[in-house]
C-alpha cells in the first residue's frame, strides 16, 4: 500500500511539473511574442513616421527650393531613398532576429517538453521495474514460507521416527536384558530326577516336595492331585 502511495504521488508531482512547465513556456511565448509585436509596431510607427517627416521635409524643401535645379532635387530623393531603404533594412533585420529568437525559444521548448517526457517515462520505468521485483520478492517469500513449513514438517517426523527408533531401541534393550537374565538363572539352575516318574534332567525349578519328602516333576504333580 506504501509504494502504490508513492508511485501515485510520483505520478501527481511528476503530472505538475509538466504543467507548470509547459505554463510557464506557454507564458513566456506569450510575452516574447507580445513584446516582438510591440517592437515590429514601435519600428513601422518610427519607419512611417520618419517617412512622414522625411517627405514633409522633402514637400516643404521643394515648394521652397523650387527655382533649385533638378540635380538637387535628385539629390534629396535619394537621400530619401537611402534613409527609407535603411529604415526597411533594419525592420527586416529585426524582424529576421525576432523569428530566429522565436525559433530559438521553440527549439528549447520543444526540447524542454521532450525531457519532461524522458523523465516521466524513466519515471514509469522505474515504476514499472520496482513493482516486478517486489513482484519477484513475493514470490521468493512464499517459496520460502512454503519450503520453511515443508522443511518443519519433515523435522517433526524426524523427530517423531526418532522417538520411535528410541522406544524401540529401549524395547529391544530390554527384551534383551530379559533374555539375558532368563538364560543366565537357565544356567545357574541345575537339573534333578523325578521320583515318581524316574524322568531325568527335570529342573530343579520345575520339582516340588511332596509332604512325604520326595521330588515329582510338574505332571507328576497335576496326575497326583487329580487322584
Amino acid at each position: 500500500k506504501s509504494l502504490t502511495l508513492q508511485i501515485a504521488q510520483l505520478k501527481t508531482d511528476a503530472a505538475e511539473i509538466k504543467a507548470r512547465a509547459e505554463s510557464e513556456m506557454e507564458a513566456k511565448a506569450r510575452d516574447y511574442a507580445d513584446s516582438i509585436i510591440r517592437a515590429k509596431d514601435k519600428t513601422a510607427e518610427i519607419v512611417t513616421a520618419q517617412q512622414e517627416k522625411v517627405e514633409t521635409e522633402t514637400k516643404q524643401t521643394i515648394a521652397g527650393i523650387e527655382v533649385k535645379t533638378e540635380k538637387q532635387i535628385s539629390t534629396l530623393r535619394s537621400e530619401l531613398e537611402e534613409r527609407i531603404q535603411e529604415y526597411r533594412t533594419l525592420l527586416e533585420k529585426a524582424e529576421a532576429e525576432a523569428q530566429l529568437k522565436a525559433s530559438q525559444y521553440n527549439t528549447s521548448l520543444n526540447e524542454r517538453q521532450e525531457r519532461i517526457e524522458s523523465e516521466t517515462e524513466s519515471r514509469l520505468d522505474s515504476e514499472r521495474n520496482l513493482k516486478a521485483v517486489n513482484k519477484q520478492v513475493t514470490e521468493l517469500q512464499r517459496q520460502l514460507d512454503t519450503e520453511m513449513t515443508a522443511r518443519q514438517a519433515m523435522e517433526s517426523q524426524l523427530v517423531s521416527e526418532r522417538e520411535s527408533i528410541s522406544q524401540l531401541q529401549e524395547q529391544l534393550s530390554s527384551e534383551v536384558r530379559q533374555n539375558s537374565i532368563e538364560e543366565i538363572a537357565a544356567e545357574e539352575t541345575g537339573t534333578d530326577t523325578c521320583e515318581c516318574c524316574g524322568k531325568d534332567d527335570v529342573k530343579e525349578t520345575e520339582l516340588v516336595r511332596i509332604d512325604s519328602g520326595q521330588l515329582f516333576c510338574s505332571q507328576c504333580l497335576h496326575t497326583l492331585r487329580s487322584a
